[in-house]
């Protein structure tokens, strides 16, 4: 029999199934709650869902990185990504910035907080964190720190410019070894870091950890060694007057690798990236902003003030080139004397390099009449520089030697024509050596006084008159060229000045030195140190002339 249809039978048996359905896992009852339309809670429901739904999705993601970040793959996805949007890839060498503003704004681009790496696997860096700091970072204000680069006198330059600015800023100065051997050349400053990095490396598959090629300064590494600066110059004397605090690097760490190590993190430290040898100058003034400087190799200019700014935000600067005698464009009568304090106490004081110069300045000084009296040029050759140039340099060179002791420019010009028709020079060639105006210089031997040249160094043109005699004066020439002696651009001091010297005619006095050792060398390293006496022995002269930085 059916029973009739009843709406409160009906109800209450769909109230029993509601009631009698399991709660799901993730969520409430599907009966909304009351006072709330049943529209409303399944809005709600539907967001709720949603928003799990991102979380897990983040979640995965977050996991996938911490994957990759393990594995060392994220450098390698980022080989497919355009060089425009991976920052710390080197650009290119060119520069299409305006340099006609003022110096108070220079390039953003050059201000680079981030690394200068050329690829992304910074774990590769050898950074010494076990190591304790060799100084509390929070004693000192600020630091300032640079990559040298190029021959010794070049990096001593560098270095120069670098205690001057530690002065201006009033900085701890981070200096880092002289390199002495095989020079390593300019590169823009991102890329010279990698190299300073890379040549230290005496494992080439160490390299390949930097590099995608095994470059040559990896191969080479026995022919350089690293010295720090104060194991070759005194600087206890100009750290005195001057209050300079300078931290000298020992080792083949770079400058950045030493700020790490003090405890400064990439983010504190101010990058000043060049990308051309002379691409910014600094000054102390501003008029000289407003001057036109189309003469000038330096194409940009930053104001001190500015750097100071810079160092009020920021506990270290680190620069790229420092080199350059016109670097630093410098007016203020303090930071003037300072310079030249400066560069008056960068002489050599190595002990070994010293008794070496000694030797053979005895040696030389046995054919001046006073045992004392000797004269020295400085002659660049083996430079690409001034390769082209070496012929025209000598000339000059020359020319000023004649001058300064006080042969007239009529005895000059006998002494060289002799000298080019026993080289069976053609006549047109004497014509236009002939021309070139010789430089005017102050005499520096009074010609009145006489001067009795020894034995060995009697000139062949005595038919000139006592000016001859004065050739007969001991000349020591400093050069880096490999034969001197066959060199053409050198022929002419060898007519000309019987007594004319060279490093290579005292092989027993430096015997010693090359045979020096350092722990842990395979090789001696005194070798490094012979172009040092060279200068040293040229610096001690009587009187010195060196090659013009044209």
């Amino acid at each position: 029999m059916m029973l009739p249809r009843s709406p409160d039978l009906e109800a209450g048996t769909k109230r029993r199934k509601t009631t009698n359905r399991p709660y799901p896992r993730s969520g409430p009852a599907n009966a909304p709650p009351a006072g709330l339309s049943r529209k409303n809670f399944h809005h709600a429901c539907r967001e709720l869902r949603i928003r799990r739904s991102r979380s897990w999705f983040l979640a995965l993601v977050c996991l996938l990185l911490i994957t990759l970040l393990a594995s060392n793959g994220l450098p390698l996805l980022s080989e497919g990504i355009p060089r425009i949007l991976l920052p710390w890839l080197d650009a290119p060498n060119h520069d299409d910035q305006d340099y006609t503003r003022s110096v108070y704004k220079p390039r953003k681009e050059d201000l680079d907080l981030g690394p200068t790496h050329t690829r992304g696997n910074f774990a590769s860096w050898p950074l010494e964190s076990d190591s304790k700091p060799e100084v509390d970072p929070r004693s000192a204000r600020c630091f300032i720190a640079y990559l040298p680069h190029s021959g010794f006198n070049n990096q001593r330059i560098a270095l120069e410019n670098a205690m001057m600015m530690a002065y201006i800023l009033n900085c701890t100065l981070i200096a880092p070894p002289a390199r002495l051997g095989t020079p390593l050349p300019y590169r823009p400053s991102r890329t010279l870091e990698q190299h300073h990095l890379i040549s230290a490396k005496k494992d080439p598959e160490e390299c390949s950890k930097f590099l995608d090629y095994t470059p040559p300064e990896c191969l080479g590494h026995n022919q350089f060694t690293l010295m720090p600066w104060d194991e070759l110059i005194d600087f206890q004397p100009i750290q005195r007057d001057l209050g300079l605090d300078i931290l000298f690097m020992h080792g083949a760490r770079t400058p950045r690798e030493f700020l790490y190590n003090l405890g400064l993190p990439e983010k504190s430290i101010t990058f000043l990236n060049d990308r051309e040898l002379y691409q910014y100058r600094i000054y102390d003034t501003q008029h000289l902003d407003n001057e036109t400087r189309p003469s000038s190799r330096y194409k940009d200019g930053w104001h001190v003030e500015h750097l100071q700014g810079l160092l009020s935000t920021s506990p270290a600067i680190h620069f790229g080139t420092l080199f350059g005698s016109g670097r630093l464009r410098l007016q203020r009568p303090e930071y003037v004397t300072t310079r030249t304090r400066i560069s008056q106490g960068m002489a050599i004081s190595h002990g070994a390099i010293l008794q070496a110069s000694r030797a053979i300045r005895t040696r030389i000084t046995e054919f001046s009449h006073d045992r004392h009296l000797y004269l020295a040029i400085h002659v660049r050759v083996g430079d690409r520089k001034f390769k082209g140039t070496a012929v025209k340099n000598g000339r000059s060179l020359w020319w000023q030697l004649i001058t300064i002791l006080g042969i007239s420019k009529e005895t000059g010009r006998v002494l060289e024509d002799r000298f080019l028709q026993k080289t069976r020079k053609s006549k047109r060639k004497n014509a236009i050596l002939g021309s070139l105006p010789g430089p005017f210089i102050k005499p520096w031997y009074n010609s009145s006084q006489p001067y009795y040249p020894h034995e060995r160094c009697a000139s062949p043109h005595r038919d000139l008159g006592s000016a001859a005699s004065y050739l007969g004066i001991p000349l020591f020439i400093a050069t880096d060229a490999a034969h001197p002696r066959l060199h053409p651009s050198l022929a002419i001091f060898y007519e000309t000045f019987p007594c004319t010297f060279v490093l290579g005619d005292f092989p027993d006095e430096i015997k010693s030195l090359v045979a020096l050792h350092r722990p842990g060398d395979v090789s001696p390293f005194g070798r490094f140190l012979v172009p040092l006496v060279d200068a040293v022995i040229a610096g001690h002269a009587t009187h010195v002339i060196g090659t013009q930085n044209r």
